[in-house]
Protein backbone atom coordinates (compact mmCIF):
# COMPACT_ATOMS: atom_id res chain seq x y z
CA UNK A 1 0.00 0.00 0.00
CA UNK A 2 1.36 3.42 -0.97
CA UNK A 3 1.29 6.07 1.16
CA UNK A 4 -1.83 7.84 -1.84
CA UNK A 5 -3.81 4.43 -0.48
CA UNK A 6 -3.03 5.09 3.40
CA UNK A 7 -4.55 8.41 2.90
CA UNK A 8 -7.36 7.89 0.89
CA UNK A 9 -7.87 4.57 3.57
CA UNK A 10 -8.04 6.90 6.90
CA UNK A 11 -9.93 10.10 4.79
CA UNK A 12 -12.82 9.13 6.53
CA UNK A 13 -11.62 8.80 9.87
CA UNK A 14 -9.64 12.08 9.63
CA UNK A 15 -10.17 15.13 11.93
CA UNK A 16 -11.78 18.65 9.68
CA UNK A 17 -8.15 19.38 9.90
CA UNK A 18 -6.38 16.55 8.53
CA UNK A 19 -8.63 16.33 6.10
CA UNK A 20 -7.54 19.93 4.77
CA UNK A 21 -4.29 18.56 4.62
CA UNK A 22 -5.21 15.35 2.76
CA UNK A 23 -7.28 17.66 0.38
CA UNK A 24 -4.08 19.52 -1.12
CA UNK A 25 -2.08 16.32 -0.84
CA UNK A 26 -4.26 14.12 -3.00
CA UNK A 27 -5.09 16.93 -5.25
CA UNK A 28 -1.42 16.72 -6.75
CA UNK A 29 1.00 13.77 -4.48
CA UNK A 30 4.02 14.99 -6.57
CA UNK A 31 3.91 18.54 -6.05
CA UNK A 32 3.76 18.27 -2.43
CA UNK A 33 6.95 16.56 -2.82
CA UNK A 34 8.67 19.92 -4.18
CA UNK A 35 7.28 21.74 -1.36
CA UNK A 36 8.09 22.85 1.92
CA UNK A 37 5.93 22.54 5.08
CA UNK A 38 5.04 26.00 5.74
CA UNK A 39 4.14 25.87 2.05
CA UNK A 40 1.59 22.94 2.40
CA UNK A 41 0.07 24.17 5.84
CA UNK A 42 -0.50 27.82 3.87
CA UNK A 43 -2.22 25.92 0.87
CA UNK A 44 -4.38 23.85 2.94
CA UNK A 45 -5.16 26.67 6.02
CA UNK A 46 -3.37 24.99 8.62
CA UNK A 47 -0.94 25.52 11.16
CA UNK A 48 2.76 23.62 10.97
CA UNK A 49 1.81 21.53 14.30
CA UNK A 50 -1.10 20.58 12.44
CA UNK A 51 1.26 18.98 9.40
CA UNK A 52 3.45 17.27 11.93
CA UNK A 53 0.80 16.11 13.45
CA UNK A 54 -0.83 14.46 10.64
CA UNK A 55 2.25 12.96 9.62
CA UNK A 56 2.04 10.54 12.58
CA UNK A 57 -1.50 9.91 12.16
CA UNK A 58 -0.11 8.36 8.73
CA UNK A 59 2.64 6.61 11.13
CA UNK A 60 5.67 8.95 9.99
CA UNK A 61 7.92 10.41 11.60
CA UNK A 62 7.61 13.61 10.00
CA UNK A 63 7.02 15.95 6.84
CA UNK A 64 10.43 14.79 5.46
CA UNK A 65 9.48 10.68 5.73
CA UNK A 66 6.09 12.12 4.41
CA UNK A 67 8.06 13.94 1.07
CA UNK A 68 10.07 10.35 0.65
CA UNK A 69 7.01 8.36 0.74
CA UNK A 70 5.29 10.75 -2.36
CA UNK A 71 8.45 10.53 -3.90
CA UNK A 72 8.18 6.75 -4.28
CA UNK A 73 5.01 6.82 -5.98
CA UNK A 74 5.73 9.71 -8.23
CA UNK A 75 7.38 7.54 -10.35
CA UNK A 76 4.35 5.70 -10.96
CA UNK A 77 2.39 8.93 -11.50
CA UNK A 78 4.69 9.90 -14.34
CA UNK A 79 4.17 6.88 -16.23
CA UNK A 80 0.62 6.88 -15.88
CA UNK A 81 0.56 10.41 -17.17
CA UNK A 82 -0.02 9.91 -20.69
CA UNK A 83 -2.54 7.44 -20.18
CA UNK A 84 -4.31 9.56 -17.92
CA UNK A 85 -4.76 11.95 -20.85
CA UNK A 86 -6.98 9.17 -22.65
CA UNK A 87 -10.51 8.18 -21.37
CA UNK A 88 -9.22 4.21 -21.23
CA UNK A 89 -6.63 5.65 -19.02
CA UNK A 90 -9.32 7.85 -17.00
CA UNK A 91 -11.45 4.61 -17.23
CA UNK A 92 -8.67 2.03 -15.77
CA UNK A 93 -8.38 4.56 -12.68
CA UNK A 94 -11.61 4.43 -11.66
CA UNK A 95 -11.74 0.39 -12.36
CA UNK A 96 -8.95 0.63 -9.57
CA UNK A 97 -10.65 2.48 -7.49
CA UNK A 98 -13.71 0.76 -7.85
CA UNK A 99 -11.83 -2.49 -6.81
CA UNK A 100 -9.94 -0.95 -3.56
CA UNK A 101 -13.29 -0.40 -2.37
CA UNK A 102 -15.04 -4.06 -2.76
CA UNK A 103 -11.73 -5.36 -1.33
CA UNK A 104 -11.37 -2.87 1.94
CA UNK A 105 -15.32 -3.48 2.36
CA UNK A 106 -15.29 -6.71 2.47
CA UNK A 107 -11.76 -7.36 4.81
CA UNK A 108 -12.70 -5.15 7.54
CA UNK A 109 -16.06 -6.89 8.49
CA UNK A 110 -15.63 -10.00 10.85
CA UNK A 111 -17.29 -12.98 9.72
CA UNK A 112 -19.19 -13.07 13.39
CA UNK A 113 -20.29 -9.59 12.71
CA UNK A 114 -21.64 -9.84 9.52
CA UNK A 115 -23.51 -13.39 10.94
CA UNK A 116 -24.93 -11.11 13.18
CA UNK A 117 -26.30 -8.67 10.89
CA UNK A 118 -27.96 -11.18 8.64
CA UNK A 119 -29.25 -13.47 11.34
CA UNK A 120 -31.21 -10.31 13.35
CA UNK A 121 -32.23 -9.33 9.60
CA UNK A 122 -33.68 -12.70 9.27
CA UNK A 123 -35.39 -13.39 12.34
CA UNK A 124 -37.16 -9.38 12.25
CA UNK A 125 -40.55 -8.95 12.19
CA UNK A 126 -39.91 -6.25 10.02
CA UNK A 127 -36.73 -4.10 8.51
CA UNK A 128 -37.19 -0.71 8.57
CA UNK A 129 -34.68 0.52 5.98
CA UNK A 130 -33.43 4.41 6.18
CA UNK A 131 -31.68 6.51 4.82
CA UNK A 132 -31.66 10.30 3.26
CA UNK A 133 -30.09 12.14 0.02
CA UNK A 134 -28.19 9.98 -2.50
CA UNK A 135 -28.12 6.88 -0.27
CA UNK A 136 -31.93 6.82 -0.57
CA UNK A 137 -31.81 4.53 -3.57
CA UNK A 138 -29.54 1.86 -1.93
CA UNK A 139 -32.73 1.71 0.78
CA UNK A 140 -35.01 0.65 -2.11
CA UNK A 141 -32.84 -1.16 -3.51
CA UNK A 142 -32.73 -3.01 -0.02
CA UNK A 143 -36.22 -3.08 0.70
CA UNK A 144 -36.56 -4.86 -2.98
CA UNK A 145 -34.11 -7.69 -2.35
CA UNK A 146 -35.46 -8.12 1.03
CA UNK A 147 -39.31 -8.18 0.36
CA UNK A 148 -38.27 -10.71 -2.47
CA UNK A 149 -36.90 -13.53 -0.21
CA UNK A 150 -39.86 -12.63 2.35
CA UNK A 151 -38.69 -10.45 4.96
CA UNK A 152 -41.06 -7.89 5.69
CA UNK A 153 -39.10 -4.47 4.81
CA UNK A 154 -40.31 -1.12 4.54
CA UNK A 155 -38.90 2.59 3.47
CA UNK A 156 -40.36 5.83 2.58
CA UNK A 157 -38.69 8.82 1.27
CA UNK A 158 -40.68 11.02 2.77
CA UNK A 159 -38.59 11.99 6.60
CA UNK A 160 -41.76 12.84 8.13
CA UNK A 161 -43.24 9.72 7.10
CA UNK A 162 -39.86 7.36 7.86
CA UNK A 163 -40.00 8.40 11.70
CA UNK A 164 -43.93 7.81 11.83
CA UNK A 165 -43.02 4.41 11.13
CA UNK A 166 -40.37 4.02 13.33
CA UNK A 167 -42.32 5.31 16.55
CA UNK A 168 -44.34 2.24 15.48
CA UNK A 169 -41.62 -0.48 15.56
CA UNK A 170 -41.69 -2.71 17.90
CA UNK A 171 -38.48 -4.96 19.90
CA UNK A 172 -38.72 -7.89 17.63
CA UNK A 173 -38.10 -5.01 14.41
CA UNK A 174 -34.37 -3.71 13.00
CA UNK A 175 -33.80 -0.29 11.84
CA UNK A 176 -31.12 -0.64 9.26
CA UNK A 177 -29.55 2.67 8.76
CA UNK A 178 -27.16 3.63 5.52
CA UNK A 179 -25.57 6.98 5.38
CA UNK A 180 -22.37 8.12 3.79
CA UNK A 181 -21.05 10.26 6.40
CA UNK A 182 -22.65 8.65 9.26
CA UNK A 183 -23.62 11.92 10.66
CA UNK A 184 -26.99 12.72 9.15
CA UNK A 185 -28.95 14.80 11.99
CA UNK A 186 -32.57 13.03 10.87
CA UNK A 187 -30.73 9.42 10.67
CA UNK A 188 -29.90 9.68 13.99
CA UNK A 189 -33.16 11.44 15.65
CA UNK A 190 -34.74 8.29 14.39
CA UNK A 191 -32.25 6.24 15.67
CA UNK A 192 -32.59 7.39 19.35
CA UNK A 193 -36.27 7.01 18.59
CA UNK A 194 -35.67 2.91 18.10
CA UNK A 195 -33.03 2.74 20.85
CA UNK A 196 -35.48 3.60 23.19
CA UNK A 197 -37.93 0.87 22.08
CA UNK A 198 -35.34 -1.46 22.51
CA UNK A 199 -34.98 -2.11 18.77
CA UNK A 200 -31.53 -3.60 17.15
CA UNK A 201 -29.84 -0.55 15.02
CA UNK A 202 -27.95 -1.79 11.94
CA UNK A 203 -25.83 0.65 10.22
CA UNK A 204 -23.81 0.72 7.30
CA UNK A 205 -21.55 4.14 6.77
CA UNK A 206 -17.85 5.59 5.80
CA UNK A 207 -16.66 6.40 8.91
CA UNK A 208 -17.07 3.36 12.28
CA UNK A 209 -16.50 6.30 14.15
CA UNK A 210 -19.17 8.77 13.10
CA UNK A 211 -22.38 9.04 15.48
CA UNK A 212 -24.34 6.61 13.57
CA UNK A 213 -22.06 3.93 13.87
CA UNK A 214 -21.29 4.31 17.78
CA UNK A 215 -25.34 4.43 18.45
CA UNK A 216 -25.94 1.45 16.35
CA UNK A 217 -26.02 -2.62 17.92
CA UNK A 218 -24.30 -3.68 14.51
CA UNK A 219 -21.74 -1.80 12.22
CA UNK A 220 -20.67 -2.33 8.90
CA UNK A 221 -17.58 0.09 7.39
CA UNK A 222 -17.96 0.67 3.67
CA UNK A 223 -15.09 2.19 1.96
CA UNK A 224 -15.74 4.88 -0.62
CA UNK A 225 -12.58 5.70 -2.79
CA UNK A 226 -12.60 9.83 -3.42
CA UNK A 227 -11.72 11.67 -6.16
CA UNK A 228 -12.43 9.04 -9.05
CA UNK A 229 -12.81 10.94 -12.67
CA UNK A 230 -14.56 14.63 -10.77
CA UNK A 231 -11.87 16.43 -8.89
CA UNK A 232 -14.47 16.81 -6.13
CA UNK A 233 -16.26 13.31 -6.33
CA UNK A 234 -17.05 12.16 -2.64
CA UNK A 235 -19.02 9.83 -2.79
CA UNK A 236 -20.02 6.28 -4.53
CA UNK A 237 -22.85 3.63 -3.88
CA UNK A 238 -20.77 0.13 -5.36
CA UNK A 239 -19.56 -0.56 -1.88
CA UNK A 240 -23.10 -0.16 -0.06
CA UNK A 241 -25.02 -2.14 -3.15
CA UNK A 242 -22.37 -4.77 -2.83
CA UNK A 243 -23.12 -5.01 0.72
CA UNK A 244 -26.54 -5.41 0.60
CA UNK A 245 -25.68 -7.79 -2.44
CA UNK A 246 -23.99 -9.61 -0.09
CA UNK A 247 -26.52 -9.66 2.74
CA UNK A 248 -29.09 -10.74 0.57
CA UNK A 249 -26.91 -13.72 -0.46
CA UNK A 250 -26.34 -14.81 2.71
CA UNK A 251 -29.84 -14.82 3.93
CA UNK A 252 -30.43 -17.23 1.11
CA UNK A 253 -27.25 -19.47 1.58
CA UNK A 254 -28.83 -19.71 5.21
CA UNK A 255 -32.40 -20.53 3.93
CA UNK A 256 -32.28 -22.07 0.60
CA UNK A 257 -35.64 -22.32 -0.05
CA UNK A 258 -36.74 -18.51 0.14
CA UNK A 259 -35.20 -18.89 -3.03
CA UNK A 260 -38.63 -20.66 -4.62
CA UNK A 261 -40.44 -16.93 -3.25
CA UNK A 262 -37.58 -15.31 -5.91
CA UNK A 263 -38.68 -17.62 -8.54
CA UNK A 264 -42.49 -16.82 -7.76
CA UNK A 265 -42.10 -13.15 -7.61
CA UNK A 266 -40.32 -13.55 -10.65
CA UNK A 267 -43.28 -15.70 -12.40
CA UNK A 268 -46.13 -13.21 -11.28
CA UNK A 269 -44.09 -10.53 -13.02
CA UNK A 270 -43.94 -12.78 -16.27
CA UNK A 271 -46.58 -11.14 -17.81
CA UNK A 272 -44.55 -7.68 -17.83
CA UNK A 273 -41.93 -8.99 -19.93
CA UNK A 274 -41.78 -8.79 -24.15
Amino acid sequence: MTIVDKIYDKQPELSTCDQKIAHVILKNPIEVVDKTISELAEEAGVSLASISRFCKTLGLAGFHQLKIELARVSEEKAAQAVEKENFGGRLSEFVKDKEIELEKTFSQISQETCEKICGKLLHARAIQVIAEGNTYANAEDAVYKFSQIGLFAFSSASWETALAQTMNLQKEDVLLVFSNSGEAKSLLVQIDEAKKRGITVISLTNHENSPIAQKSDLHWRTVARPKVLMSEYYYSRLALVSAIEAMFILILKKEPKRLERIKFHELLMADKKI
